[in-house]
């Protein structure tokens, strides 16, 4: 098992981001396959209203073999994923450190690790506020000590919002872009001044590589904000999403070219992806980049899906004279690291990679960066195409002057083929 982990590592190459970056990051490179959803919603996104029933689950794996000794907490943050000056019981009620007892072994896998629940809110951790927040979790009740963390939002029902994707109004996007056409009608309090009060804020299949804080074109009656604008409004429309489906060992699904037991783990090859930048669109149903566990052979996904090691392979004559290439998905949370950073391989004139994951469903497309800081290009291999089906996601932040924090007052969702 120590061979076993110490090559986990290597293929993992997982390096713990500062903290106080405020985003999804994980600093412990036993932990894997990290999910946050509405409880009884696997493929939905980690967003709960004020004051109702809804719970969010979150699950993780531990290939480590041991159980340690883990705690959580929840910090508030703004529109920009800074964190609030502001207390733990300004925002929650509760207790601000709580352990994580509820894990269980893995049964009859190849490789074995703790599987992880936790549902909550919960008695002792309950956000009473609004707003952006972040589940960090911890080893040893020490804060410093940070294992994971992940974003999830609670939600007022304090605006009324019309939001949806259009046909670019200017001729040159039409074929590559979507356009959104957002208006919020605000139901707040002593308001000043909306334009400078409220921050409206619109995602891609959830992924916040794609982040765009919105320009207010015009406010109507001094309550209704319109954000119209036909040059500012608009995303790539991509292409649909690469996918290959491991839920089972024991057959070769469509994209799978190979399965294979080799010393420690069952190893699949998946057929060689080729560049899509220069060819047409192709209608392909997807899940928007998500991601799902399932053991199709199994009884309990949880605990006997298995880790499988997971061969990708771009095909490319030659390599990049600059810049590099990830895979990127919902599974690695749309990060571009050195464990999503595909290797330039001579012989096979290919880009490759090898990632250990668990048995499920996946989607994925390859990402180019120009220079570790650049913003991730999706267009430079897969391509953009205006037919391209993808859910969009709006934030409607709400903060007036002298207030401590920023509420969430409105979310929306809108899909580009459903008008």
């Amino acid at each position: 098992m120590d061979k076993l982990l110490a090559i986990v590592f290597l293929c993992w190459g997982i390096y713990c981001l500062d903290a106080q970056t405020k985003n999804d990051t994980i600093c412990d490179k036993d932990i894997h396959t990290i999910q946050l959803y509405v409880e009884g919603w696997e493929m939905s996104n980690p967003v709960i209203f004020l004051n109702s029933q809804d719970k969010l689950h979150l699950s993780f794996d531990d290939l480590s073999g041991n159980p340690k000794k883990l705690y959580y907490t929840i910090i508030h943050c703004n529109e920009k994923w800074e964190q609030e000056n502001v207390s733990y019981y300004e925002i929650a009620e509760g207790f601000e450190s709580n352990p994580l007892m509820d894990y269980k072994y893995s049964v009859s896998t190849v490789v074995n690790y703790l599987h992880y629940d936790l549902i909550f809110p919960n008695e002792n951790c309950r956000p009473i506020v609004s707003g952006n927040y972040l589940l960090i979790v911890f080893a040893d009740n020490d804060i410093e000590k940070v294992v994971f963390q992940r974003k999830f939002y609670v939600v007022e029902k304090s605006a009324i919002i019309d939001f949806r994707i259009i046909k670019p109004e200017i001729a040159r996007y039409m074929q590559r872009q979507h356009q959104f056409y957002l208006v919020v009608t605000p139901d707040v309090q002593n308001s000043i001044d909306l334009r400078s009060e409220i921050k409206a804020v619109v995602v891609q299949n959830f992924n916040f590589n794609t982040r765009k804080t919105c320009y207010l074109a015009q406010l109507q009656d001094n309550k209704i904000l319109v954000y119209d604008n036909p040059d500012s409004n608009l995303f790539m429309g991509l292409n649909e999403f690469r996918n290959f489906d491991i839920k089972s060992i024991r057959y070769q699904s469509p994209r799978i070219k190979s399965i294979s037991y080799l010393m420690n783990w069952y190893e699949v090859v998946l057929h060689p992806d080729s560049w899509r930048n220069k060819k047409q669109y192709f209608s392909e149903q997807d899940i928007n980049g998500k991601f799902f566990i399932e053991n199709s052979n199994g009884k309990t996904k949880d605990i006997d899906a298995d880790y499988v090691m997971v061969y990708f392979r771009l095909l490319t004559p030659d390599s990049l004279e600059r810049g590099n290439l990830y895979v990127n998905g919902a599974f690695n949370n749309w990060q571009c690291n050195e464990y999503s950073r595909l290797k330039y391989d001579t012989l096979e004139h290919a880009y490759k990679i090898n990632l250990l994951l668990k048995q499920g469903y996946y989607n994925y497309l390859f990402v180019y960066k120009e220079a570790p800081s650049s913003i991730p290009d999706y267009v430079f291999v897969e391509r953009s195409h205006y037919e391209t089906e993808n859910e969009y996601q709006a934030f409607i932040y709400y903060q007036m002057p002298g207030e401590r924090y920023q509420r969430l007052i409105g979310y929306a969702v809108a899909n580009s083929l459903h008008k």
